[in-house]
């Protein structure tokens, strides 16, 4: 039997589910990147609007996020009350596969409140 054919063959065989797993792995890093970036952000920008007005503190998380690729941000909010400084944001990662019905990706929601009070 000719070992360079039955190498070939078995290394076909293999490919998909190696390709399958490294995608997974690439899948799983997103996921976690995003949403630890964007929560150490977000806490940066409730922590910004203690001092700065809202709408400067939001531009600056929205120019900070658009720097991850592959990510949609559905909602990013952020408000100020007497007594807390409160933001929301919704992540949307895509699916890997178009159209795929058996991997539904659900968002995101990150939410961070601070009470506003004189921090020492």
């Amino acid at each position: 039997m000719n070992n360079k054919g039955q190498t070939l063959i078995e290394t076909l065989l293999v490919l998909p589910l190696l390709i399958f797993i490294f995608s997974g792995i690439l899948i799983i890093f997103l996921f976690t990147f995003t949403y630890f970036y964007s929560h150490y952000h977000l806490h940066e920008a409730t922590f910004c609007s203690l001092n700065q007005p809202t709408k400067t503190c939001k531009n600056i998380l929205i120019k900070n996020l658009r720097s991850i690729m592959f990510v949609k941000f559905d909602n990013i909010n952020l408000s100020k009350n007497s007594v807390t400084t409160t933001g929301t944001l919704t992540i949307r990662i895509p699916s890997p596969l178009p159209h795929s019905y058996f991997l539904r990706i659900n968002p995101i929601r990150i939410q961070k409140s601070i009470e506003n009070r004189q921090w020492l």
